[in-house]
């Protein structure tokens, strides 16, 4: 049995089981050369080569574009090609899911508890009565892991747009806010690297510190909106406008090959962003 996964999205990627064995996991950038590429058909193309009897989609979107005629969506369609008997698994409406699931089954543990923090994961409709559900992008969740009773939800908090209202309870927060990772996407690209570059904002940390002219970045664990301007579910943008010690005079990106150039708001601003979240993760941690 030759099972292929694939997670269409930035980074998008593929992993192949056969009969239950690993036989490769490749993000597709390795093979396209195109980085970031977010469609994995050279790594479907790859499994191909072994036969696909089962396709599981992944990623964050579960309306996957449809092709003339046959209605399918372009991965199905390329895999059905190869074998029109192939059975298709749409997962994507469960992203967190998937970030627990591969934490757990390969952390060798019996059980486990799995906190989740992410920047946007599948847009949810939560059902608030008979007429009215909010919509809302997965930010952070803790799910209970075990092997009889598989992956559970125990908390779980959404972020969105205008059309996310509030809701919390034990087990949902959900409002239009800024968070966790949101915050840090928005300083990643006021920075120059762009929204899912965290690693690169994390280095620069180091060589900043504490300056009290930047504002407060979260108010009980949210985003200050004074600060940032959600953009769900792709990044988040710092008002620089409004604050003028973090008001860009040049293009961000100037410094990234001239170290010179590096102002003490960006080092402080990746300070205080880094400090201020590692805090708060360690609290959802803590929460768990």
């Amino acid at each position: 049995m030759n099972i292929l996964a694939i997670n269409p999205g930035h980074n998008g990627s593929a992993a192949l089981l056969v009969d239950g064995e690993l036989k490769f996991y490749v993000e597709e950038e390795r093979l396209s050369r195109s980085k970031y590429d977010g469609n994995p058909y050279m790594g479907i193309l790859e499994a191909l080569k072994y036969g696909v009897d089962i396709l599981i989609l992944g990623g964050t979107h579960p309306e996957f574009p449809q092709l003339p005629w046959t209605g399918e969506d372009p991965y199905s369609a390329l895999v059905r090609k190869h074998n029109p008997k192939v059975k298709v698994f749409n997962i994507a409406n469960a992203h967190h899911v998937g970030h627990a699931a591969g934490a757990f089954y390969n952390s060798g543990f019996d059980d486990a508890v799995a906190v989740i923090v992410d920047g946007s994961g599948t847009r949810q409709n939560i059902k608030v009565s008979e007429e009215f559900s909010n919509p809302g992008f997965e930010t952070e969740s803790i799910f209970n892991c075990d092997y009889k009773e598989g992956i559970n939800v125990l908390y779980q908090s959404f972020g969105g747009n205008s059309d996310t209202q509030h809701i919390v309870n034990e087990q949902i927060l959900m409002d239009n806010s800024i968070t966790i990772v949101k915050a840090y996407e928005a300083v990643s690209e006021y920075l120059g690297f762009g929204f899912i570059e965290a690693g690169k904002t994390m280095g620069l940390a180091p060589y900043g510190k504490y300056e009290d002219l930047i504002p407060n970045l979260f108010f009980n664990g949210r985003g200050n909106k004074n600060v940032f301007i959600p953009n769900y579910p792709a990044g988040a943008y710092v008002d620089h406008v409004r604050h003028p010690y973090l008001t860009v005079s040049e293009d961000p990106k100037a410094w990234h090959n001239d170290p010179s150039k590096v102002t003490d708001a960006a080092k402080n601003l990746a300070w205080a962003v880094q400090e201020e979240t590692q805090t708060l993760v360690g609290d959802l941690i803590q929460k768990a």
